[in-house]
């Protein structure tokens, strides 16, 4: 079965594709949580509404989840050296 996307309004896939590359890239800059989040967020809208091109919001999704993991790891491994250095400082 193949759903019919709607591709005259493209502006939810575009986003989600942009703000999943910028997630992925923005690690850098400590930007990397808000991208994630919205790319996130426009490929589900992207999805439900049935618009834009399926292809981009399904990466966007994908960049997405990938970058939030990525900084969630991150998160959980900083709070780890942080938790070890208060051990051993005392």
């Amino acid at each position: 079965m193949s759903e019919t996307y709607d591709t005259s309004n493209k502006g939810l896939s575009i986003a989600s594709l942009v703000m999943g590359i910028l997630g992925v890239l923005g690690y850098w800059t400590g930007f990397l949580l808000i991208f994630s989040i919205l790319a996130i967020v426009f490929a589900a809208l992207c999805m439900k509404r049935k618009q834009g091109i399926k292809g981009f919001a399904i990466t966007g999704l994908v960049l997405g989840i990938v970058s939030l993991s990525i900084w969630v790891i991150v998160m959980v491994f900083a709070a780890g050296i942080l938790g070890l250095a208060a051990l051993f400082a005392v």
